[in-house]
């Protein structure tokens, strides 16, 4: 249980590269993390998973690590949860939301538009740009 109130939650996903799955955002081509609003009296780890499966078509499953918890745009805090793929793949929900790409930190943090809070979670989560 988690003593504050979660309003938004995601994952954090790598393959065996080190690559992370983001998604390209279809609205402004700008990079993100699958993340979104938690549902009144949904879990903040189902919520994440959910967003995931949404955003992007790909099942994950959390691993069981505290999540990283940093305030959203709004100022509300935000859960990012450590996952990894089931290997189910399904239509994305919400594709207008984006496009599923594996890319490398250097290329989440060199994009202009990648939210600001969403850098603390690469820090916590420290994948450093393979080679």
């Amino acid at each position: 249980m988690h003593s504050v109130s979660i309003h938004a939650a995601g994952v954090w996903v790598t393959d065996a590269q080190g690559l992370v799955l983001a998604f390209r955002r279809s609205d402004s081509g700008r990079l993100g993390l699958p993340f979104g609003r938690v549902d009144p009296g949904e879990a903040p780890s189902a919520a994440a998973a959910r967003e995931c499966l949404e955003e992007t078509g790909l099942a994950v499953a959390l691993t069981g690590e505290a999540p990283f918890i940093s305030p959203t745009p709004g100022g509300k805090p935000g859960a990012t949860y450590r996952a990894t793929l089931t290997g189910e793949r399904r239509t994305p929900t919400h594709p207008e939301e984006g496009h599923p790409e594996w890319v490398t930190v250097a290329t989440l943090l060199a994009d202009t538009g990648f939210p600001a809070y969403m850098r603390g979670v690469v820090a916590h989560f420290g994948a450093p740009p393979p080679g």
